[in-house]
């Protein structure tokens, strides 16, 4: 079974990103709905670590669309270490921005 894990500067980016919708008249329900999609990544990275396109600045990261809301959609940057079974998310950024905060 493929492991996932998120690196510290993801959980900063969720952080920053719930911090973000909360503030500039989101509602928890829209949190919860990135909840609810991180988790469904999560999985679908365990089912298909090489899931997502080729990123663009370097060929050994993928970066996966994560649908929040109609209107709202994140991108994780994820890397897939094969001899070890395991994905680390990176960092994941609102599909909006134009650079992950690395």
């Amino acid at each position: 079974m493929i492991k996932v894990e998120l690196s510290q500067q993801a959980l900063d980016d969720l952080v920053r990103l719930k911090r973000y919708i909360l503030d500039n008249g989101g509602y928890q329900t829209t949190v919860t709905a990135l909840a609810n999609a991180v988790e469904s990544a999560w999985e679908l990275l365990r089912e298909n670590p090489k899931i997502g396109r080729e990123y663009k600045h370097n060929h050994l990261y993928r970066e996966l669309v994560i649908p929040i809301t109609k209107k709202r959609t994140f991108l994780a940057l994820h890397r897939y270490y094969p001899l070890e079974n395991l994905v680390v998310i990176v960092a994941i950024k609102d599909g909006r921005e134009l650079a992950y905060h690395l």
